[in-house]
C-alpha cells in the first residue's frame, strides 16, 4: 500500500510542477503551442485567438464556425506528375488543397487527397482553371449536428452519396 501511495504522490508533484510551469510560460511569457507543419496558418491564427488568456478576447462559436468555412484551402487538380525530392508525390488526376496559395511563389503547401500525405509541391503541377472551394463539394452539417450527410468529388462529375438534407440510415 505504501509503494503505490508512494507512486501516486511522486505523479501529482510532478504533474503540478509541470502544470505549474505551463501556466507561467502562458502567462508571463505569452508562449502558446508552435503551429504543427501540416497546419495551415490561418487556422493556426484561429487557434491562438481562441488560446486567448481573457475570455472576453476568444471568439465565440458562432464567429469560429464562420471562420472556419473562410479558411478551408482551395482544391485545385494536378495536372502533371511530380516526385521531387522532399515534396510530396502528386500523380496527374489528384485533387490537392492548397494551404498557402501565393501565385508569386513556385512552391506551395497543401495535401494530397489521394495519398493524405502533406507538403510542399511545384505549383506549375496544378490547373489554375479548375479551382474550387472545399465548401462547394460537401454538404453542410446537418442542423445541431456535425455530420455531413452527402459528398461527392472535387470535379462535380464523378461518384457521390448520401442526401444533403438527412442522414441516411
Amino acid at each position: 500500500m505504501r509503494t503505490k501511495l508512494n507512486h501516486f504522490c511522486f505523479f501529482c508533484t510532478r504533474y503540478i510542477i509541470n502544470l505549474l510551469k505551463i501556466l507561467q510560460a502562458l502567462e508571463e511569457r505569452g508562449e502558446r503551442l508552435q503551429c504543427p507543419h501540416i497546419c495551415p496558418p490561418s487556422i493556426y491564427s484561429l487557434l491562438l485567438l481562441c488560446w486567448s488568456l481573457n475570455s472576453n478576447d476568444r471568439p465565440k462559436f458562432n464567429r469560429i464556425n464562420t471562420l472556419l468555412n473562410q479558411y478551408r484551402p482551395i482544391q485545385y487538380r494536378v495536372t502533371r506528375d511530380s516526385k521531387e525530392l522532399n515534396q510530396i508525390i502528386l500523380i496527374r488526376g489528384d485533387t490537392v488543397s492548397v494551404f498557402d496559395p501565393y501565385p508569386d511563389k513556385p512552391i506551395w503547401k497543401g495535401q494530397n487527397h489521394r495519398t493524405q500525405q502533406v507538403g510542399f509541391f511545384p505549383r506549375i503541377c496544378l490547373a489554375a482553371t479548375t479551382t474550387t472551394k472545399t465548401n462547394e463539394k460537401i454538404s453542410w452539417p446537418v442542423r445541431g449536428s456535425f455530420i455531413h450527410t452527402g459528398h461527392r468529388d472535387g470535379s462535380g462529375q464523378g461518384i457521390s452519396w448520401g442526401q444533403i438534407d438527412k442522414i441516411d440510415e
